[in-house]
């Protein structure tokens, strides 16, 4: 006899093999989220900072690569290769480590880039 050991959503459905939604949280989804939040505030932050009023035509424009990118990370774990990045086995969430460090790594990146390029538009911007 094995003892199964269950992560929060198995715990009260163990029936349920897999998320039928999409890509269940794990490291590689902490990671990718970072990346996506990165893509929005590099896109948002200087969008808004060329004229300091727009912060609604600023926010779609952000929001379209960000949905791009969910969408790319919702669809990956379709890909029967990339079925590791939506597991919760231990040496799946090895593998997802990477994933989870580059997305830091990027997200730290990504907003110093948004906020270096903000603060040049910014000293234009007559408020």
């Amino acid at each position: 006899m094995s003892l199964k050991i269950y992560t929060s959503r198995r715990a009260f459905r163990p029936e349920v093999e897999n998320n039928p939604v999409g890509i269940d949280a794990t490291l590689a989804w902490f990671g990718f989220g970072l990346i996506i939040y990165g893509i929005f505030d590099l896109v948002f932050f200087p969008s808004y900072y060329k004229s300091g009023y727009k912060a609604g035509r600023a926010f779609i424009i952000a929001a379209i690569p960000m949905l791009l990118m969910m969408v790319a990370v919702e669809d990956a774990v379709r890909i029967p290769q990339l079925a590791w990045l939506d597991s919760d086995a231990l040496p799946d969430l090895i593998w997802q480590l990477p994933v989870l460090f580059i997305g830091i790594i990027c997200y730290g990146g990504f907003v110093t880039l948004a906020y270096k390029i903000s603060v040049k538009r910014f000293e234009h911007v007559d408020l």
